[in-house]
């Protein structure tokens, strides 16, 4: 039976890389405006990037039972950058999108900090 706490740090891992992954493609973007392929990329990463999020999060709930705030400010950060992406108007909402998706990942630093504090 492998240790609960591997997994969660597999996962930690795993999902910080894609979380980069969209930061790093999202930057680009800003840089690059025509690039059809970026634009492919960082679409295709964020949805993954969402579902391992939440995955680590239930897996530290259930292991930690501290991490429930954390958890719902990235909920709100998530979507408020997608939506900062859709709704908001064209001049305002690179940059809207680009400080929601650096908060999210700023977060998702603090946690695995704080985690790994715990764990240790």
């Amino acid at each position: 039976m492998p240790n609960p706490q591997m997994i969660l740090l597999g996962l930690i891992g795993l999902s910080y890389l894609l979380i980069l992954g969209v930061l790093i493609t999202g930057i680009l973007q800003l840089v690059q405006k025509n690039s059809a392929s970026l634009k492919v990329m960082h679409r295709w990463a964020v949805i993954p990037t969402i579902f391992f999020w939440i995955l680590v999060h239930i897996v530290a709930i259930l292991l930690t039972k501290m991490v429930l705030v954390t958890f719902l400010l990235f909920l709100a950060l998530a979507f408020a950058g997608a939506l900062s992406g859709w709704l908001v108007k064209p001049g305002a909402r690179r940059i809207m999108h680009m400080i929601f998706g650096v908060m999210t990942f700023l977060l998702f630093t603090l946690f695995i900090f704080r985690f790994l504090l715990v764990a240790a």
